[in-house]
């Protein structure tokens, strides 16, 4: 990294008493475990933990100074906001090497999409991206920060809880294309209504530069409508890119579109279709050809607990384990069935942050388990009840529904009832831990 002390103090407008101010740093960290030699730790207070009671320890594992709101300690630079100061510095590191910046956001697929398109554009430039899912007022500046200064072009997530959440984001980085995923009820809990999701989602569209190009998923149809409002507008999806065919097999997702050809991406589901589409058209935006574009969605990687497919024992197990919401869950049902099995099982865990809403949905994803014809139905989390009603509604038996309060609970009912060649599906909002419960069945335990 090009940044030195001194430049971080002149950022920041403060100073430390660190004595060499040319010194060049490594990178910065939040994670006092993760530091490193040459590190800038930077002290947040969060909800669970404050970083500042670990200053000492950071420091003595050899970074060279913290970034602090308060107390002291030798080699700190006083702010008075940490999150804030890490927003300014990475703003001050993307304008001087005057990144391309593309964001992606939206309810469903960001970080899917985002993979896909790096791996696109890696095939023509230097690609950076989010540093995994890292999409916040914090994860999203650490991801800028740690992009190598000849980078091309950064594609970086942008996350939202509340309204505001991406105005925040694009006043850090200033985007040449925003890329809108789909939309689905999530986050209900602050956002209280889909259209302030939508409204919300679209600040990436309204802080686009002169030039900039907005990319909409057309097969959304708010979406779709939404992007006659705006100018500048780009689409993807089936219809709007001439989708020929589209087959799911246990190792990804194959399409052919009229006029190109075909393309593979070892991504599953409507997940990996979507996120396979928008990257081919935003290859076809920077100027890619189709063998550079369909050797990048070849070589794209999926990131952990996202709709993978693994043969564990004799069981065939779609884990999608990561987070769960209604649109995504009801998407994992109807792409299980497409694999054959001789017994199906569901295994989902509570859909959090739905709001006012949350007994609705979760009634009415049982609903969906039974009308897509599972055989079993083992619900973990609070919610596991309201599930069960919906199962029983739809024809599961209650024989066949186990409901538990938590992922361990889940695993022994799991272990009674598998068979060989069973099929069995996994899926919560990460708070449930499932992906606990997968790693236990791959252990064995």
């Amino acid at each position: 990294m090009n940044l030195t002390i001194g430049d971080i103090e002149k950022i920041l407008n403060s100073s430390s008493k660190f004595p060499d101010k040319q010194t060049r740093i490594r990178t910065f960290a939040i994670d006092s475990r993760k530091v490193k030699s040459g590190d800038v730790f930077v002290a947040i207070q969060g909800q669970n933990t404050d970083g500042h009671r670990f200053v000492n320890d950071a420091l003595h594992k050899g970074a060279l100074v913290a970034i602090i709101e308060k107390g002291s300690c030798t080699n700190c630079i006083h702010v008075p906001q940490s999150i804030n100061a890490l927003g300014k510095l990475a703003r001050t590191f993307a304008q001087e090497n005057n990144f391309k910046v593309i964001g992606i956001t939206g309810s469903i697929g960001k970080t899917t999409t985002k993979q896909a398109a790096c791996s696109v554009l890696n095939s023509g430039f230097k690609v950076g991206g989010s540093i995994g899912n890292m999409n916040t007022e914090i994860g999203l500046p650490l991801s800028v920060l740690s992009a190598s200064g000849n980078t091309d072009i950064l594609v970086l997530e942008m996350g939202a809880r509340n309204p505001g959440d991406i105005n925040y984001l694009c006043n850090i980085v200033k985007i040449e294309m925003g890329v809108i995923t789909r939309i689905a009820p999530v986050h209900l809990e602050n956002f209280k209504t889909i259209d302030n999701i939508i409204k919300t989602k679209c600040e990436i569209i309204d802080n686009l530069n002169t030039t900039g190009v907005g990319l909409l998923n057309s097969d959304d149809t708010k979406l779709k409508e939404l992007g006659k409002k705006f100018k500048n507008i780009e689409y993807f999806g089936c219809e709007a890119q001439n989708v020929q065919s589209i087959k799911y097999n246990s190792q990804g997702t194959e399409i052919d579109i009229k006029g190109e050809g075909h393309y593979f991406i070892p991504i599953l589901g409507e997940t990996g279709l979507y996120a396979m589409l928008a990257a081919i058209k935003i290859g076809q935006i920077y100027g890619l050809d189709y063998s550079q574009i369909k050797s990048g969605l070849e070589q794209t990687v999926n990131a952990p607990g996202r709709l993978k497919l693994e043969k564990i024992g004799k069981l065939l197990v779609i884990d999608d384990s990561y987070n769960s919401n209604p649109v995504a869950l009801s998407s994992a049902l109807k792409l299980s069935k497409k694999f054959k099995a001789n017994r199906y099982i569901a295994v989902l865990g509570d859909m959090k942050e739905l709001g006012d809403e949350e007994n609705y949905y979760h009634i009415l994803s049982g609903i969906e388990v039974g009308n897509m014809k599972f055989d079993y139905l083992i619900a973990v989390g609070e919610k596991a009840d309201l599930f069960q009603q919906g199962a029983v509604k739809s024809g599961i038996t209650e024989d066949n529904i186990y409901t538990s309060p938590d992922w361990e609970h889940g695993y022994q009912q799991l272990k009674q009832i598998i068979q060989p060649e069973d099929l069995v599906l996994i899926k919560a909002s990460r708070a449930v831990q499932l992906d606990k419960l997968v790693a236990a069945l791959k252990g064995g335990k």
